[in-house]
């Protein structure tokens, strides 16, 4: 794994970088399952509920991420260092 959590600053739990990562560089993927309840990990897909199940789940919102999210697969945007937290932006509809 290429990323670990700890204590945040921006809230509760955080992901971390491992190594530095280069734009457009693949960080990992959601794992995910099919859920009828919903948690503070639960996704909305075309109406249905997902919740992640692997660490992913620990990246933070941010309003100038340094990843993006596509599909289910989370990218580097910009150049990320070692130790840096992984963040990315939730969308309009989190709040």
């Amino acid at each position: 794994m290429s990323y670990k959590v700890k204590k945040s600053k921006i809230h509760g739990k955080g992901l971390f970088a491992t190594e530095d990562f280069e734009p457009g560089e693949k960080i990992g993927n959601f794992e995910i399952e099919y859920v009828h309840d919903e948690n503070e990990y639960t996704y909305y897909i075309n109406c249905l509920k997902v919740n992640v199940t692997n660490d992913l789940k620990y990246a933070n919102h941010s309003d100038d991420p340094n990843t993006v999210m596509v599909e289910f697969d989370m990218y580097a945007v910009r150049p990320i260092k070692k130790g840096e937290e992984l963040c990315w932006h939730y969308g309009t509809e989190w709040i």
